[in-house]
């Protein structure tokens, strides 16, 4: 799982303080033919142990946002499972 926000504040060994945080999880389920789904948990305020943190980004200028690079691979994702729902519909005519 990963997030996405504002940094409020880093308290030295202690919490990352997100405004306008986004958790992502993702996961894929046997039942579901093996196809990824991104659950998405927005919160106004996020404080995040240090410790569990193992990469910070910072967005460069002329790159797209995380948000959206995110978008776009949930459409890719929709667009994927609209497909094979589809080709099942063929199937079974």
């Amino acid at each position: 799982r990963y997030f996405t926000g504002i940094v409020a504040s880093f308290q030295g060994n202690g919490d990352l303080v997100l405004l306008s945080a986004v958790e992502f999880r993702e996961f894929s389920d046997a039942a579901n033919n093996g196809v990824k789904e991104t659950g998405i948990k927005q919160s106004g305020l996020l404080a995040i142990p240090f410790a569990h943190i193992s990469t910070m980004h910072k967005r460069l200028d002329g790159h797209l946002p995380v948000s959206e690079h995110i978008n776009n691979r949930l459409m890719q994702q929709q667009q994927l499972l609209q497909q094979r729902e589809e080709a099942s519909a063929g199937e079974q005519k």
